[in-house]
């Protein structure tokens, strides 16, 4: 039995154990999560109710890759915030988280993520990085627990002796100052607030005092000190931990320097623009989410040490009175006035009751004073009870100042603000909508025209600024010119301050500046000149062949004339310009330009280039000419000749047929005069096509202008040889050369050698007669004719001659037959008769 009580001992440490870790290790919010082989890390640098920042590291160092892809994805209750340190990386936003594309190379890149918590019910918040590298994909995650708001507990009422409720009760008992509240870093444990401490003989509360006491930087001269609040200076939101304004004294953090004004990033004249001061991004600790950084827009404000029932707005602030929209069922607590002093908002409510905090437009207070029962407060010299309109236990009416950082209200004119006041005790909570009395005026502005010919209607924009703060635009209207006045527009009831109370400074402009018009505005004067943008399209007239003596160039926008033209010659050396507006005075597009230019005739228009480079025109001279030819021949005619027609040397591909029938001659018509490239007068030639065998051909030109081919013959010769009858050449025969006209052209005798040459003689007949034989010799009677041809050029022609001695027989008689036949006889006769003898 001792053994089984043993074991089960054992058993209940060990499941005490088991449900004990997971409470101590809390969860998943460790300070960083690393990817495998340390690719890829992510580290927590900052968390506050609304977001959380961390730090994501890409380890690429050693890893040469031709660009890594990153996916970061927010996980549930997480939504878009910023992103920082991507550098050359090419960033896209997802509907989870970003995608990031690095460019190649080797180098870590360092990102800094701030994410918003979209869902204050989520309690573990996550981020997850996955970069893809060569050899895989990395990925790394990181939890962190959600923080949640400290609800403190209210103190249960103190049991006063009967002394102190006749202290209470006394009228000459003496009031405490009000009291600065900031929650602790720890709440007690029955939590609440406590109501002030009874005042001693000197009228200050009881315990420890110091000369530094902290003062309310709003109430002359005061300076901040410090709330538990996000890091980087974010506001407490509704559910997050914030301001307790019903905590006793020194309970709340070490002081810092007070918040800075937000910048102002956009202001018209005659305000001068306060520069934006970017606060350095640096890591946050864990151990430093209860701090709050110098500039930051969170942390009570200390009660003054002095007169703390004093307030003063700034100087160009008015104090503005609150009243509740509808009829409020707490009668008990009441929000009465709203001044900004530095750029914090004071909300001023009276209530019989101790107060926790107020939430104004959905934006927890960050500090509040808290001043004794039935003490009145000053704001600007006026005096103010606390306990008029209040019902219920008046008697322990007093004031509470709660303060807000401007910037972070983001009130809107005209507008009722929702709020919700906490107060100590059941049924003293009061919330709905705060109604801001602003005092309104009409606004006139004013739009004036400087030059120009378009008058559109213009929308106008009522700006109002605040010193320090942002411009707000507080209406629109559009005038047309048909107003009265004409071109003014009146906003009615536009209110004079911001709903803090601070004082407008107003302008005017305009919505949308009409094309080609500058715009200038003054106070409510927006003015717009005609100023419009000009640029030149460039014209340049080029020649080939001879120029005429101007040419006109017209312009056209948009494919329509405008009128306009310049005249193009040789004294402004063929060039000119046209200076036009880049942009449609209606429309405002950009205006496409084009030229055109008027027919010359005799010439031929080619255009090239651009509006942007401007145009060039270039001319051809289309003049025409004609080319005569004619035949010509030295020598017997040889037939029809075919010519072709050359320009500059180069065929043309035209010919022509020269014949008996056309005399001879022909025409090439309707060539163009200059060349059409360089401008230059062609220079026109004929050749013959087949030149007749025999004969040579020349070119020239006549004085008219003809073009000439002259077909010469080539020369021949006749060769007389004179021979005796054993072909001996006989010298001393006279012989003439007679035409085909019988003219004697040329007389010769034969030398030794028997010849004659008759040289240099065209083609054609001849004749050649001997007149005188040589000596010795009969003279030849008979003419003998000759034909020179192109293929028979040079004749060799033998003429025999036999000698004087006997005569020959007439034509027609017996002839020398019968002689021989005689002889031959005779001797046939003397060779028988000698052949008998032998025998």
């Amino acid at each position: 039995m001792p053994k089984l009580k043993g074991l089960s001992a054992l058993l209940c440490v060990l499941l005490i154990v088991q449900l004990a870790v997971p409470l101590l290790a809390g969860p998943a919010d460790a300070s960083g999560g690393t990817g495998d082989a340390g690719r890829v890390s992510i580290g927590k640098l900052g968390q506050t109710p609304d977001s959380l920042t961390w730090r994501v590291t890409i380890n690429a160092s050693g890893t040469e890759h031709e660009g890594l892809q990153t996916a970061l994805t927010l996980g549930p209750g997480l939504s878009h915030g910023t992103l920082s340190g991507e550098g050359d990386s090419q960033v896209t936003k997802t509907p989870d988280g970003w995608k990031l594309q690095t460019p190649p190379g080797s180098t870590s890149v360092t990102l800094d993520l701030k994410a918003a918590i979209a869902d204050p019910a989520q309690e573990i918040l996550k981020l997850q990085a996955a970069v893809t590298f060569p050899d895989g994909v990395f990925k790394s995650v990181q939890e962190a627990a959600a923080l949640k708001p400290e609800v403190q507990k209210e103190e249960p009422p103190a049991v006063k002796t009967e002394e102190d409720a006749k202290a209470e009760d006394s009228p000459e008992a003496p009031s405490t100052p009000p009291k600065e509240t900031s929650p602790p870093e720890k709440q007690p444990e029955n939590g609440g607030s406590k109501e002030p401490p009874p005042a001693t003989e000197s009228g200050k509360p009881d315990g420890p005092s110091s000369p530094s006491a902290p003062k309310d930087e709003t109430d002359k001269g005061s300076s901040p000190a410090v709330t538990p609040s996000a890091p980087g200076g974010s506001d407490p939101q509704p559910g997050s931990s914030g301001t307790n304004p019903a905590l006793p004294e020194g309970s709340g953090s070490p002081s810092v320097e007070k918040p800075e004004r937000p910048p102002l990033v956009d202001s018209p004249p005659p305000l001068e623009p306060i520069t934006p001061i970017e606060k350095p991004v640096r890591p946050v600790a864990d151990s430093e989410l209860n701090m709050v950084e110098p500039g930051g827009a969170t942390g009570p404000l200390a009660e003054t040490a002095a007169t703390p029932q004093d307030y003063e707005p700034d100087a160009d602030a008015i104090i503005v009175p609150t009243t509740i929209e509808g009829v409020s069922t707490n009668t008990h607590t009441r929000p009465f006035l709203i001044w900004v002093n530095d750029g914090i908002v004071h909300v001023a409510v009276k209530s019989t009751h101790g107060l926790e905090y107020m939430d104004l437009n959905g934006v927890r207070n960050i500090g509040a004073n808290l001043h004794p029962v039935m003490t009145a407060i000053s704001v600007q010299g006026n005096k103010y009870n606390p306990d008029a309109d209040l019902k219920g236990n008046t008697k322990d009416s007093r004031w509470t100042v709660f303060k807000f950082n401007a910037s972070a209200l983001s009130l809107e004119d005209d507008v009722h603000i929702p709020f919700f006041i906490k107060g100590i005790g059941g049924g003293h909570d009061v919330g709905d909508k705060l109604v801001l009395t602003i005092p309104h005026q009409d606004i006139t502005a004013n739009k004036v025209w400087a030059g120009g010919t378009e008058r559109p209607a213009v929308k106008l924009q009522l700006k109002a600024q605040a010193a320090g703060e942002a411009v707000r635009i507080l209406g629109t209207g559009t005038v047309t010119g048909k107003e009265t006045p004409a071109w003014t527009y009146t906003w009615a009831k536009v209110p004079q301050n911001n709903p803090y109370g601070k004082a407008y400074v107003f302008s005017a402009d305009e919505e949308t500046v009409p094309p080609n018009y500058k715009k200038t505005i003054s106070g409510l004067t927006v003015t717009n000149t005609y100023n419009p943008e000009q640029r030149a399209i460039r014209v340049e007239k080029r020649w080939i062949g001879p120029a005429a003596e101007s040419v006109t160039i017209k312009l056209l926008a948009d494919g329509k004339n405008t009128g306009k033209a310049i005249v193009l010659n040789e004294a402004n050396g063929w060039t000119g310009s046209f200076e036009v507006n880049r942009f449609d005075d209606k429309s405002g597009n950009p205006i496409v330009y084009n030229v055109e230019e008027l027919s010359i005739p005799g010439y031929r228009s080619a255009k090239t280039g651009s509006m942007d480079s401007g145009f060039i025109f270039t001319n051809t001279n289309t003049s025409k000419t004609e080319v005569k030819v004619a035949k010509e021949w030295v020598g017997p005619k040889a037939g029809p000749v075919t010519v072709s027609l050359k320009a500059d040397g180069q065929p043309t591909g035209q010919t022509l047929t020269l014949n008996e029938s056309s005399e001879w001659k022909g025409i090439f018509t309707d060539l163009p005069k200059h060349d059409p490239e360089t401008g230059q007068p062609i220079r026109y030639s004929i050749e013959e096509t087949e030149i007749p065998t025999g004969y040579e051909a020349t070119y020239s030109t006549g004085d008219d202008g003809v073009l000439i081919v002259t077909n010469t013959a080539q020369a021949g010769s006749i060769t007389v040889l004179k021979v005796d009858e054993s072909d001996n050449p006989l010298p001393g025969a006279v012989f003439e050369l007679h035409d085909s006209e019988g003219r004697v052209l040329h007389t010769d005798t034969t030398g030794d050698d028997g010849k004659i040459v008759f040289a240099d003689l065209l083609l054609g007949d001849y004749t050649i007669v001997e007149t005188k034989a040589p000596a010795g010799y009969r003279l030849s009677t008979e003419p003998i004719e000759i034909i020179l041809k192109a293929d028979s050029r040079n004749i060799l022609q033998k003429v025999v001659n036999s000698k004087l001695g006997w005569e020959l027989p007439d034509t027609g008689g017996l002839g020398t037959g019968l002689f021989y036949g005689g002889g031959a006889l005779l001797m046939a006769a003397g060779l028988l008769l000698f052949r008998r003898r032998e025998k």
